[in-house]
């Protein structure tokens, strides 16, 4: 078997070329400006007809922090309807909308749906919860719409 050398030997990204650039500068992301482009560039290059919503620095009521691709009613993401999930998953860190609404009669009956996914002809929502000490630090949604023609980008 013939050795290579090791110049000849091509570094290759684990990652997909797309997602390379955004994902470094989500790394180097120092403040939640930064850090809000950079989520937007990594969504937007994996999932680009999907859009997003990150709250931070929750009390306990409202966030602190809010921010969003598009323009939501209200303001920020009601968790209301997450709250009976996580009362029996507590500090649940994936929760798909499918866990929340196994139903989609009412999925499609709820708030959630006609305030978040309708408006873009949702049809898959995720979203990351993030928690410390028991307490709901920040959310990440991510809302997945069914073409580029129903995505409409806040910029």
């Amino acid at each position: 078997m013939k050795r290579r050398s090791k110049a000849s030997i091509k570094q290759r990204s684990i990652v997909d070329p797309m997602l390379e650039k955004p994902l470094l500068h989500l790394h180097a992301a120092i403040d939640i400006d930064s850090f809000w482009k950079a989520v937007q560039q990594v969504i937007e290059a994996a999932l680009p007809t999907c859009f997003i919503g990150l709250t931070l620095q929750h009390t306990p009521i409202l966030p602190r922090i809010v921010r969003w691709t598009r323009k939501i009613p209200g303001g920020f993401f009601r968790i209301d309807p997450f709250e009976t999930y996580f009362a029996t998953h507590p500090q649940s860190r994936l929760v798909l909308v499918s866990d929340v609404f196994p139903d989609e009669r009412r999925l499609k009956k709820s708030l959630f749906f006609r305030n978040y996914m309708a408006p873009v002809n949702a049809q898959h929502a995720i979203g990351l919860f993030f928690w410390n000490a028991g307490r709901l630090l920040g959310v990440l949604v991510v809302c997945a719409a069914q073409s580029r023609a129903h995505f409409r980008r806040r910029k």
